[in-house]
């Protein structure tokens, strides 16, 4: 004889961590979270909270209170949108009447970043070393975008005592996306 008891619902959470990587200040993110009834029984949810340090920098959608009946899901959208730069995290607390589950908890993180180009120039100094009138040296300079948006060179330009004994090419006005690079040459032909 085998004896079964009354059907009951089971809920299934996924994901039960979520890391939206790094996000721009002002901008947001957003992820949805499956919320599956596994059970036998119509599963109520009977709510959804943030709690935790960084709660108001996370958003749920979707509705606060539903029921799922037996192999039925719902997504709900969570956003992060960061409001300054650095690390950032939450947990997205789920209740419904699972019996042994009564409450998932998911654990969100992320990262604020600020959204602005980052220039960078590799060597920041060259020596041509000695360089005989009448020939030239050439060397050359990296310039790359490091930051996290489009990066515009308004211009390049040559300042300095003797500026009239070196020349550049691949220069001028040029934008860099963000990992970018551009070779800058620079030539060096003393007059005396």
């Amino acid at each position: 004889v085998i004896l079964t008891g009354d059907p009951v619902p089971d809920i299934t959470v996924n994901p039960l961590s979520y890391n939206y990587g790094s996000v721009a200040v002002g901008q947001s993110a957003g992820q949805n979270i499956n919320i599956r009834n596994d059970g036998g029984a119509n599963l109520s949810v009977t709510g959804l909270n943030l709690t935790g340090s960084n709660q108001a920098e996370f958003g749920c959608g979707g509705p606060g209170a539903f029921v799922l009946t037996p192999g039925a899901s719902q997504d709900v959208l969570v956003d992060f949108a960061p409001a300054s730069i650095g690390s950032k995290s939450a947990l997205l607390s789920i209740a419904s009447d699972d019996p042994d589950e009564p409450s998932v908890q998911v654990s969100l993180q992320g990262a604020g970043a600020l959204l602005e180009p980052d220039i960078s120039v590799t060597p920041t100094s060259r020596d041509f070393g000695l360089v005989t009138v009448t020939q030239s040296g050439s060397q050359s300079f990296v310039i790359k975008n490091e930051g996290t948006t489009a990066l515009n060179v308004t211009s390049t330009d040559l300042t300095g005592s003797n500026v009239e004994d070196f020349s550049y090419s691949n220069g001028g006005a040029f934008d860099l996306a963000p990992g970018a690079s551009r070779t800058l040459q620079v030539g060096f032909s003393p007059s005396s």
